[in-house]
């Protein structure tokens, strides 16, 4: 739906893409993270963990009120990952909205430090915003929804032709019949 980029001097940019910007407690939100190498060289990462990217949750004030990664643990292994021209490492995150009060929230998506010809580099997404109520519809409610529209359109058009029905009854009972008519003429 919606993809959010940063590019680094090294030719990297971090894509962080949303398929929705309305959430509900208690619902998953899935930003989908990629890092690209946008040169025409390769190019090669050094991270100091199993870790690639997390993202976090902005209030309106500013404040952190969730990050991905705080309460995982990760592999401390060395990874040296290379990137040839137009290659990327993806990676969907998920959190399952809880302990946030409905309102407007901000999210960013990061990729953990790493280091290229020993520098250290760490790349920021552009925010994005989310809302996030309290209102949920449960799963079978659009299917019922569904059966009670046709429902009242069926009472509708039911209600419809007895309504005919019953004046056109009355349009013939106003009009008196053609042996009454005889009769009062004579």
């Amino acid at each position: 739906m919606d993809t959010r980029d940063q590019d680094s001097s090294h030719g990297l940019r971090l894509q962080m893409r949303l398929t929705k910007f309305s959430y509900v407690i208690g619902e998953e939100l899935r930003p989908e993270l990629s890092l690209k190498n946008t040169l025409t060289t390769s190019v090669t990462m050094t991270f100091p963990s199993s870790q690639r990217f997390d993202f976090f949750i902005l209030d309106r004030d500013g404040r952190e009120v969730y990050r991905w990664s705080r309460d995982r643990a990760f592999l401390t292994v060395i990874a040296e990952i290379t990137l040839s021209p137009g290659e990327a490492i993806r990676e969907e995150l998920s959190w399952k909205i809880a302990d946030v009060a409905p309102g407007d929230y901000t999210i960013r998506a990061e990729t953990a430090q790493f280091l290229i010809n020993n520098e250290k580099q760490k790349l920021i997404s552009s925010p994005e915003s989310v809302t996030i109520s309290d209102t949920t519809v449960p799963e079978f409610m659009p299917g019922v929804i569904a059966v009670l529209s046709a429902g009242a359109i069926l009472i509708a058009v039911s209600l419809l032709r007895s309504r005919r029905k019953k004046s056109a009854r009355q349009l013939s009972l106003a009009r008196p019949s053609p042996c009454l008519r005889r009769a009062a003429t004579a």
